[in-house]
């Protein structure tokens, strides 16, 4: 008993102890899932969505793949405090992709079927200018330190880059690989990232020189990218893998690849959440993964029919999605 007397103080202040940690220990609680709260209608085939946090407004190209007779397609502005169409404005056949000039307060909207660009000023919601770029353009990138647009030339294999001053002009055409579908801007070093679809592969271009200086293999079909500042990450939506491939853009190497359901298009990324958003085509859903290593998904969230673009919100923390196989914007929150 002499032995035993002693350790009893001991385990008592042990198990105290024990009582005291482990609440702190465990895992916060995940934060409430979004959900919808708002569904905006717009014209069919809603097909990509810009937000201008200065504005408050978002911009929703529709008319991809509806046809024939292939008739011109439309911008539908919204207010993003009222969830309500403000404007619409016509521009080209197949409107696909919109890149958004805010200092000049310029959209350039791909029509894919006309191989052109409109150029709509938000001022006044109107169509200043038309632009000839390659084959099918479809997603776009601005780059504000240079004043330039590239533009994924689908058709084409290349990506035509074009000057945000009238006329308008393409200034340089870069051979990347086969389909080349979306592009996103890395403001930190002035890079492109394209996603080459039928390559399987992501482009990187030097802003500075208008070439390529590296290819990374990814996914199957990658369809969408998106840049992360935060982490210097990009994140590509694999359409037909079912994943999303994580690149390091200080190696410019592929450091990751997780599912992401049935047929993942296009990624917005929250860098204060740690939260990526992935558009799920097939699944109507929006998956919701962490943006750090291993990169897990955290919820699932349904949305409308074939959510196929994103734009997140971070100030009103709201996520909007184009539903592109319906005629509406969910917003999520």
């Amino acid at each position: 008993m002499r032995r035993l007397a002693p350790l009893l103080p001991v385990a008592a202040a042990l198990l105290l102890l024990a009582v005291l940690v482990l609440p702190s220990a465990l895992p916060a609680p995940s934060p409430r899932p979004p959900r919808v709260v708002a569904t905006v209608p717009v014209p069919a085939m809603p097909w990509d969505v810009v937000y201008d946090p200065s504005l408050g407004e978002l911009f929703v190209p529709s008319g991809a793949f509806l046809g024939p007779p292939f008739a011109p397609g439309t911008l539908s502005v919204i207010s993003a405090a009222t969830a309500s169409v403000v404007a619409t404005v016509t521009v080209g056949r197949w409107p696909f992709g919109v890149a958004y000039d805010q200092a000049k307060g310029l959209l350039f909207v791909s029509d894919e079927l006309d191989g052109a660009l409109s150029v709509v000023s938000v001022s006044n919601n109107s169509v200043v200018a038309t632009v000839k770029v390659g084959a099918d353009p479809r997603g776009m990138a601005y780059d504000p330190s240079r004043g330039e647009v590239f533009v994924a030339d689908f058709g084409g294999d290349t990506v035509s880059v074009v000057s945000d001053s009238a006329p308008y002009p393409v200034v340089a055409t870069i051979v990347v690989g086969q389909s080349p579908r979306a592009v996103a801007y890395d403001p930190s070093d002035g890079r492109l990232f394209v996603t080459d679809y039928g390559s399987n592969a992501t482009s990187v271009i030097s802003g500075s020189t208008d070439s390529v200086v590296a290819t990374v293999g990814v996914g199957a079909g990658p369809w969408d990218v998106a840049y992360d500042p935060g982490r210097a990450e990009v994140f590509v939506a694999d359409y037909l893998g079912g994943t999303l491939s994580v690149i390091s853009a200080s190696t410019d190497s592929l450091v990751a690849t997780v599912p992401a359901g049935s047929g993942p298009t296009d990624v917005a990324v929250d860098p204060s959440g740690g939260r990526v958003f992935v558009s799920d085509y097939h699944g109507d859903t929006v998956s919701v993964l962490s943006d750090a290593p291993p990169f897990r998904l955290v919820y699932s969230v349904g949305a409308g029919a074939g959510p196929v673009a994103l734009a997140y919100d971070p100030a009103r923390g709201e996520l909007f999605v184009a539903d592109g196989a319906g005629s509406s914007i969910s917003v999520l929150r």
